[in-house]
């Protein structure tokens, strides 16, 4: 990139906020003025000048990118304080002219010298992050249910309530936490979040479902509300007959009763003959309580959250780990940086895990950085790496210790969007 009508721009001044948002706003098809484009700018119109990049030239601004610290759940039940990346657009008449590359350098190199352990984003395209680092770790399925006839087996304790907005908003925080802390791969939801995920901060909400504001069911235990879910109409039953088809947008719940409370809540409703279930674990428990179990059918399955390691000692020593060993990790990143490149060793126990570079000679498994990532969370396996040409053993069962290792005993599930 060497037109020198183009210049870098990071921090992006805040009094440049709104000329800043007019590309990224058409990039993702949106209009000026338009409520879409309003929770744009307005939902990110408090970060920092410094989470915020961007291109410009004489005329205005090009290109964009942004960035925000979040929390992410790793194998154990702790949490990696890391950063995502959004708000990524590149003016059409600008593209092929390596901005984007131009962004992503300085920020990871900005990231790097901020230690930040990892970077994570949800690829818009599969082909675009993979040459910066980035792999999929998480994974996602979409599910319908025709609900006519059917029957939900298992425990049927407690009760379900529908509650107001404010109300579910009090407590739904507390319950995605507890939630979050049982399945890996989620990210932390901040005050604003919630906020703005429900309409609370007088913007558009960015649901995932219709068009028809949510409704909150709450489900109560023993020790008190214990689990929600909130859903919205997206088909309204009809005059001749044909029932309507509702849209589960957020389910959380802390143990096994609550999950299928609130799944017999959504899927009793008198008019609906259709529940769909996006963005939910690849793993669905409901199959197994259905007295028909292929009335859960799958529809889109794909990739979730992308992760990309800077701090190999940080993010391994981060996590635990299914079985107790010794490995040792020759890690190579072909990235401009290379800054994920060397020798480890991995000691996990039941004392604790660690891992520090290292100079022995011997190595278990080599690996591009890429794999590394892939595998971090238990999303994917270095047998299926090593199948790609992303991971080489070099020792005899050497993939199979460290997979033993890495294994967990759900798959991640990354539910949050921001």
């Amino acid at each position: 990139m060497s037109d020198p009508d183009l210049t870098l721009v990071h921090p992006v001044p805040a009094e440049e906020f709104d000329a800043w948002c007019r590309p990224l706003i058409t990039a993702f098809l949106g209009a000026p003025g338009s409520e879409g484009a309003a929770r744009v700018m307005e939902s990110k119109r408090g970060w920092a000048p410094e989470q915020r990049w961007g291109f410009r030239d004489r005329h205005g601004w090009v290109a964009t990118l942004a960035v925000a610290p979040h929390r992410l759940g790793v194998p154990g039940g702790g949490d990696v304080v890391t950063e995502g990346l959004t708000n990524v657009s590149v003016a059409g008449a600008f593209r092929r002219r390596g901005l984007l590359t131009a962004m992503m350098r300085d920020w990871v190199r900005n990231a790097r010298d901020r230690q930040v352990p990892m970077l994570f984003l949800y690829a818009a395209e599969w082909p675009i992050y993979g040459r910066f680092g980035f792999a999929p770790a998480t994974f996602t399925a979409d599910y319908e249910i025709a609900t006519t006839g059917l029957k939900i087996a298992g425990p049927s304790t407690g009760l379900v309530r529908e509650v107001a907005i404010e109300d579910c908003v009090a407590v739904a925080p507390g319950l995605h936490e507890s939630a979050r802390a049982r399945r890996h791969g989620e990210l932390a939801r901040t005050p604003q979040w919630w906020s703005a995920a429900y309409g609370l901060d007088g913007l558009p909400s960015p649901r995932v479902g219709g068009e028809a504001p949510p409704v909150f069911f709450a489900h109560e235990g023993e020790d008190g509300v214990d689990g929600y879910v909130t859903w919205s109409t997206v088909q309204r039953s009809q005059d001749h007959g044909d029932k309507g088809t509702i849209v589960v947008e957020d389910l959380q719940a802390t143990n096994i009763g609550a999950y299928l409370g609130l799944m017999r809540s959504v899927m009793s409703l008198d008019l609906v003959g259709q529940v769909r279930m996006p963005r939910r674990p690849v793993d669905e428990l409901l199959r197994w309580y259905l007295h028909n179990g292929r009335a859960l059918r799958t529809g889109y399955v794909g990739d979730a959250l992308w992760l990309r390691i800077l701090d190999v000692p940080a993010a391994l020593s981060a996590r635990t780990y299914a079985s107790s060993g010794r490995v040792v990790l020759e890690v190579r990143d072909d990235t401009e940086h290379g800054l994920a490149a060397g020798r480890f060793t991995l000691t996990a126990s039941a004392d604790g895990v660690t891992c520090e570079r290292t100079t022995e000679a011997s190595v278990d498994v080599s690996l591009d950085q890429r794999a590394l990532a892939a595998v971090y969370l238990g999303g994917n396996t270095l047998v299926q790496m090593s199948a790609a040409g992303l991971a080489q053993e070099q020792r005899p069962d050497g993939l199979r210790d460290v997979d033993a290792m890495f294994r967990t005993v759900q798959p991640p599930w990354t539910a949050t969007l921001f």
